[in-house]
């Protein structure tokens, strides 16, 4: 039981590590398109549909645009955190 508790923790931290580094990439990717123009934006948003739907075969997008944040979402697969850093690295998957 005690290597059960132990290995529940260890995902657990896995898991809280891989969402706190997904928020910092996200965080950079908010940051870096509040400071792009907007053709820079518009490509970036573009980047997002083309992602979206390379991952899916049917793919449905759904966005929401409020003072704060945008919230971008679709049905496909999700983007994994390695994808997430090649977006902000390179600007594409």
């Amino acid at each position: 039981m005690n290597q059960t508790v132990q290995e529940t923790r260890a995902d657990l931290y896995r898991s809280q590590t891989q969402r706190n580094d997904l928020k910092q990439h996200a965080d950079k990717i908010i940051q870096g398109i509040k400071k792009i123009g907007p053709n820079h934006a518009k490509r970036a948003i573009w980047e997002l549909f083309q992602n979206a739907v390379d991952l899916s075969p049917s793919c449905e997008i759904s966005i929401s645009i409020t003072e704060d944040e945008l919230i971008f979402s679709h049905n496909g697969h999700a983007i994994h955190h390695a994808h997430i850093r090649l977006l902000v690295y390179s600007g594409k998957l």
